[in-house]
Protein backbone atom coordinates (compact mmCIF):
# COMPACT_ATOMS: atom_id res chain seq x y z
CA UNK A 1 0.00 0.00 0.00
CA UNK A 2 1.40 3.45 -0.83
CA UNK A 3 2.09 6.22 1.63
CA UNK A 4 -0.86 8.40 2.59
CA UNK A 5 -0.19 12.13 2.43
CA UNK A 6 -1.07 14.18 5.48
CA UNK A 7 -0.65 17.57 3.84
CA UNK A 8 1.65 20.33 4.96
CA UNK A 9 2.28 22.75 7.77
CA UNK A 10 3.82 26.18 7.24
CA UNK A 11 5.87 28.15 9.80
CA UNK A 12 7.59 31.52 9.40
CA UNK A 13 10.81 31.87 11.37
CA UNK A 14 10.86 34.19 14.38
CA UNK A 15 13.66 35.31 16.71
CA UNK A 16 15.12 32.21 18.36
CA UNK A 17 13.89 31.19 21.81
CA UNK A 18 15.73 27.85 22.05
CA UNK A 19 19.08 29.26 23.13
CA UNK A 20 20.75 27.28 20.31
CA UNK A 21 20.53 30.09 17.78
CA UNK A 22 20.74 33.34 19.77
CA UNK A 23 20.24 36.51 17.71
CA UNK A 24 19.05 34.57 14.66
CA UNK A 25 15.79 33.14 13.28
CA UNK A 26 14.22 29.77 14.03
CA UNK A 27 11.11 28.11 12.58
CA UNK A 28 9.56 26.03 15.36
CA UNK A 29 7.07 23.31 14.44
CA UNK A 30 5.43 22.73 17.81
CA UNK A 31 3.52 19.55 18.60
CA UNK A 32 0.30 21.58 18.28
CA UNK A 33 1.24 22.90 14.83
CA UNK A 34 2.22 19.45 13.53
CA UNK A 35 -0.78 17.93 15.29
CA UNK A 36 -0.82 14.38 13.85
CA UNK A 37 -1.90 11.59 16.21
CA UNK A 38 -1.06 8.36 14.36
CA UNK A 39 1.70 6.32 16.04
CA UNK A 40 4.35 7.06 13.42
CA UNK A 41 4.61 9.44 10.48
CA UNK A 42 7.30 11.15 8.41
CA UNK A 43 8.46 14.58 7.37
CA UNK A 44 9.49 13.72 3.82
CA UNK A 45 9.95 17.10 2.17
CA UNK A 46 10.36 20.78 3.07
CA UNK A 47 10.39 23.91 0.93
CA UNK A 48 11.93 27.11 2.31
CA UNK A 49 11.45 30.59 0.85
CA UNK A 50 12.81 34.08 1.64
CA UNK A 51 16.22 32.74 2.60
CA UNK A 52 19.12 35.23 2.41
CA UNK A 53 22.06 34.08 0.25
CA UNK A 54 24.51 31.65 1.84
CA UNK A 55 22.30 30.77 4.78
CA UNK A 56 22.97 27.63 6.76
CA UNK A 57 20.02 25.79 8.31
CA UNK A 58 20.36 23.38 11.19
CA UNK A 59 17.41 21.05 11.73
CA UNK A 60 16.61 19.46 15.10
CA UNK A 61 14.18 16.66 15.82
CA UNK A 62 13.21 17.45 19.36
CA UNK A 63 16.48 18.32 21.09
CA UNK A 64 18.65 16.21 18.79
CA UNK A 65 20.55 17.45 15.75
CA UNK A 66 19.07 15.90 12.61
CA UNK A 67 20.81 17.61 9.66
CA UNK A 68 22.57 20.74 8.41
CA UNK A 69 22.15 22.26 4.93
CA UNK A 70 23.37 25.29 2.98
CA UNK A 71 20.65 27.30 1.17
CA UNK A 72 20.61 30.22 -1.25
CA UNK A 73 17.44 32.42 -1.49
CA UNK A 74 15.08 29.45 -1.77
CA UNK A 75 15.67 25.97 -0.54
CA UNK A 76 14.41 22.49 -0.91
CA UNK A 77 15.04 19.76 1.60
CA UNK A 78 14.18 16.39 0.11
CA UNK A 79 16.03 13.90 2.28
CA UNK A 80 16.92 10.43 1.03
CA UNK A 81 15.77 9.19 4.43
CA UNK A 82 12.65 11.00 5.71
CA UNK A 83 12.51 12.17 9.32
CA UNK A 84 10.49 9.61 11.33
CA UNK A 85 8.23 11.21 13.90
CA UNK A 86 5.88 10.25 16.72
CA UNK A 87 3.07 12.40 18.13
CA UNK A 88 4.43 15.23 20.27
CA UNK A 89 7.81 15.45 18.52
CA UNK A 90 8.79 19.03 17.73
CA UNK A 91 10.94 20.21 14.82
CA UNK A 92 13.25 23.23 14.83
CA UNK A 93 14.75 24.78 11.70
CA UNK A 94 17.48 27.19 12.84
CA UNK A 95 18.76 29.76 10.31
CA UNK A 96 22.05 31.67 10.43
CA UNK A 97 19.91 34.66 9.42
CA UNK A 98 19.90 37.57 11.86
CA UNK A 99 16.61 38.03 13.69
CA UNK A 100 16.15 41.53 12.21
CA UNK A 101 16.09 40.27 8.58
CA UNK A 102 12.81 40.73 6.72
CA UNK A 103 11.03 38.99 5.27
CA UNK A 104 11.78 36.07 7.54
CA UNK A 105 12.20 32.63 5.94
CA UNK A 106 9.11 30.44 5.77
CA UNK A 107 9.28 26.63 5.93
CA UNK A 108 6.57 24.45 4.42
CA UNK A 109 6.94 20.90 5.72
CA UNK A 110 5.18 17.96 4.04
CA UNK A 111 4.12 14.90 6.04
CA UNK A 112 2.96 11.37 5.23
CA UNK A 113 2.46 8.00 6.90
CA UNK A 114 2.78 4.35 6.00
CA UNK A 115 -0.47 2.53 6.88
CA UNK A 116 1.33 -0.84 6.77
CA UNK A 117 3.38 -0.10 9.90
CA UNK A 118 2.05 -1.84 13.01
CA UNK A 119 0.66 0.50 15.66
CA UNK A 120 3.04 -0.90 18.28
CA UNK A 121 6.26 -0.37 16.31
CA UNK A 122 9.05 0.59 18.67
CA UNK A 123 7.30 -0.55 21.87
Amino acid sequence: MPYIGLGNRKVTATPDTTGWNTGALTAHFTADIVGYRMPYFELYHAAIVDVPSNTTVTVYQGRELYTVAQLDTIGDWDPAQPMNLAPGTEIYVCFTTLAAVTPAPTVTAWFRYDPTLPNNLGK
